[in-house]
């Protein structure tokens, strides 16, 4: 598995651009959504790298340096930010968890055992910097499966209601470990 798979499905998801999916009452689908914001930040870095390739094309010199470096790096997190899909799905009576990606026509996609009895962590860390000098961001977590934790900043009272559905859903325990650093 490569690091950008990795970095797809080990990711957690912001409850704050994706939605619970409950079509299906077998299953408990947060699918991170593709919005104006997640559009934003692809075009934050494509467009930079877009004007070093033409300053590259056009002037060559230490243009074509910079493009042969900076270029790769930019052109993959613009896909990443602004066109890639991921979603994690909870299928209890199969007894597996999925996270899924898409980047186009690309799909990945990696199961993992659900246990009959486990825990659903919660817990909040401080991030410092922005407006307002940081805030918290806070994180709910399936206890034993990697990649499959959901985060939110500043709305506590949401990520709760999130973790209680999800516990509820799957017959997992609760357990709020607190502010955690680092």
């Amino acid at each position: 598995m490569s690091a950008i798979e990795r970095l797809l499905h080990d990711s957690a998801l912001d409850l704050s651009q994706s939605r619970i999916d409950r079509n299906d009452i077998s299953q408990f689908v947060v699918r991170a959504q593709l919005g104006p914001v997640r559009i934003l930040l692809g075009l934050l870095f494509g467009i930079p790298c877009l004007l070093l390739l033409h300053s590259a094309w056009h002037h060559q010199g230490p243009a074509v340096l910079l493009a042969l470096i900076f270029c790769p790096f930019l052109i993959v997190l613009s896909l990443l930010f602004g066109f890639a899909r991921q979603a994690k799905a909870f299928v209890p009576a199969r007894r597996f968890a999925t996270s899924t990606w898409q980047l186009f026509n690309l799909r990945g996609e990696r199961r993992i055992p659900l246990t009959p009895h486990g825990t659903v962590l919660t817990w909040k860390q401080w991030c410092s910097g922005g407006e307002g000098g940081g805030c918290y961001f806070y994180y709910a977590e399936v206890a034993g499966l990697k990649g499959f934790a959901f985060c939110i900043a500043r709305d506590e009272a949401r990520r709760n209601v999130f973790s209680e559905e999800l516990s509820n859903f799957l017959a997992y325990d609760t357990r709020d470990e607190g502010e955690r650093y680092g």
